[in-house]
């Protein structure tokens, strides 16, 4: 074998290692790639979890919301049927028990038990109050209902649901001649709308007026 053929072979040697040792990782190269994709996923993570406390806070919101919407259209239902039904039951009742917020109770005429049954006045006592809830940490927003027939209750059909919860306080104005009273003292006339105002313990509240119908039934002047 002559020089020149030892030395291409001696070069071709080389390319060939070169090329092995080109398809292999050192372990600097594998610590940086290792460490990269770590970043990488670390950020993704965080994202996530940042995107579904996100979605927790709007879906709470969003159902907090609901529940507030739904419990004013349950007040607005009670309270546009307010009724003196007849000169022993007081149509309103105010609950103060010194605690920073009221309570209240009145009668409403119940038009749907009414048909259903068929005969007699039919009204329903509502009470509205705030009660310690099972947690010990707040106030819900309780209504409580029992309906009469001719006057009578109706034996097992007394009910409690809770309208908010997590609420401070409730409170109650009531609007007559133009303005407005925060006490309800005349039991032969019903006012001519009421405020409601509730604030969240959360922080936070709402407020509605609800127009009572005029004319309503039993109204003595």
């Amino acid at each position: 074998m002559t020089t020149n053929q030892q030395a291409l072979k001696a070069r071709a040697g080389m390319r060939t290692y070169g090329l092995e040792r080109a398809n292999g990782f050192t372990l600097i190269e594998m610590l940086v790639t290792l460490t990269l994709f770590a970043m990488v996923m670390s950020a993704l993570v965080g994202g996530l979890h940042a995107g579904i406390r996100a979605w927790k806070t709007v879906r709470a919101h969003q159902v907090r919301s609901a529940q507030i919407e739904r419990a004013l259209r349950v007040i607005n239902s009670d309270l546009r049927g307010l009724a003196i039904v007849s000169e022993e039951e007081p149509p309103l009742v105010e609950k103060s028990p010194g605690q920073g917020w009221e309570g209240l109770s009145f009668t409403a005429v119940d038009t749907r038990r009414r048909q259903r049954a068929g005969l007699g006045t039919v009204w329903t006592r509502v009470d509205y109050t705030l009660r310690l809830n099972k947690e010990g940490d707040a106030h819900d927003l309780v209504r409580a209902s029992i309906p009469y027939i001719s006057a009578q209750p109706v034996n097992g059909a007394r009910r409690e649901d809770v309208l908010i919860e997590k609420v401070r306080k409730i409170g109650f104005e009531y609007l007559h001649k133009g303005g407005r009273v925060p006490v309800w003292e005349s039991p032969k006339k019903l006012p001519a709308g009421i405020d409601v105002f509730i604030e969240m313990a959360s922080g936070g509240h709402v407020s509605e007026t609800i127009w009572i119908p005029c004319g309503a039934l039993g109204a003595w002047e």
